[in-house]
């Protein structure tokens, strides 16, 4: 079959067990190689769900500058669309996103600008860059509902199905919600007895916020694509049963087993994820399944997390 475009490959990832980082375990860990998808990263999957709302609604026109704050893979997606459906589009990014993830979103033509700042000022910024552009769509990945649900049709039901309705644990990492959220909803849907668990980067404001501390702040860290200094909108503390922090230095040392231990290619936030998979999978026997999501390649951080190790 030959697809109408590159959008038709979107989704329907594969989801493999892992073998030697759970050496001693007794549950069983799987993740889902989300870098197949075509930008390259899960993000696809909600951005291509905007976009084609955000037309049917009459929101986004060719003549529409689409704006977004973004770390990289939601750039990159929306850059990607922007090419197939030919409209502008502006991103925002802070300087610690990865030279390799700017050229990507520049190579499908988009504007980056990047600004050293809190998440609300570069918000202010890229609003501020769409009323220079006068019609625009702010994408407002945080709070658009149309994020969540994009999993909800497509991740959760690939999961279910890929794992025969065996999935006990959820874990994900939180960014702006929409992966955990999205596809938390449709399992536990279909089993309530489903865990949903969190992933948070020390530093982050969500993780310390679910646990009910005080005196929460923000702090500068190097993981791209999880955490913020905000709470995302459409982040519902009532359906995640549990959260693991974790750290730089543990993340990246994870992306590094997987891919010298698992041949698998994957970011530093791939790496919080499996670490905190692990962490669940100790407390299980071997009725246990948990499943996690790799959201993008190692490729977009050999400058970051690989250098030296070529």
């Amino acid at each position: 079959m030959i697809l109408e475009n590159v959008l038709g490959a979107i989704g329907n990832t594969p989801l493999v067990g892992l073998n030697r980082v759970v050496e001693g375990l007794r549950a069983q860990v799987a993740v889902k190689l989300e870098f197949i998808n075509p930008g390259g990263s899960i993000k696809d999957r909600m951005a291509l769900h905007i976009v084609r709302k955000a037309i049917e609604e009459g929101k986004l026109k060719p003549s529409t500058t689409v704006v977004e704050v973004t770390s990289g893979n939601t750039g990159t997606s929306l850059a990607m669309l922007g090419a197939i459906y030919d409209f502008k589009v502006v991103l925002v990014v802070s300087p610690k996103v990865s030279q390799e993830k700017i050229g990507t979103m520049r190579a499908f033509g988009a504007e980056v600008v990047v600004v050293d700042g809190t998440f609300k000022e570069q918000r202010a910024a890229a609003l501020e860059i769409g009323r220079k552009h006068g019609d625009f769509f702010y994408v407002d990945q945080d709070n658009n509902p149309y994020n969540a649900e994009a999993h909800y049709l497509t991740t959760g039901p690939e999961i279910w199905e890929q794992t025969g309705g065996r999935v006990t644990h959820w874990v994900a990492g939180i960014g702006t919600g929409g992966t955990l959220m999205g596809t938390c909803r449709f399992l536990k849907e279909k089993n309530p007895a489903v865990k949903c668990i969190g992933v948070d980067p020390k530093g982050s404001i969500i993780y310390p916020t679910f646990k009910g501390m005080k005196d929460i702040r923000y702090e500068k860290y190097e993981i791209e694509g999880i955490g913020s200094d905000i709470i995302p909108g459409q982040l519902d503390f009532d359906l995640i049963d549990d959260m693991i922090q974790v750290d730089d230095a543990t993340s990246f040392e994870m992306a590094r087993r997987l891919a010298m231990e698992e041949g698998i290619f994957a970011g530093g936030s791939s790496g919080s994820n499996v670490h905190a998979a692990l962490r669940v999978a100790e407390r299980l026997d071997e009725n246990g399944l948990v499943v996690t999501v790799i959201p993008d390649s190692g490729c977009k951080y050999v400058s970051k997390l690989f250098k030296g190790k070529q």
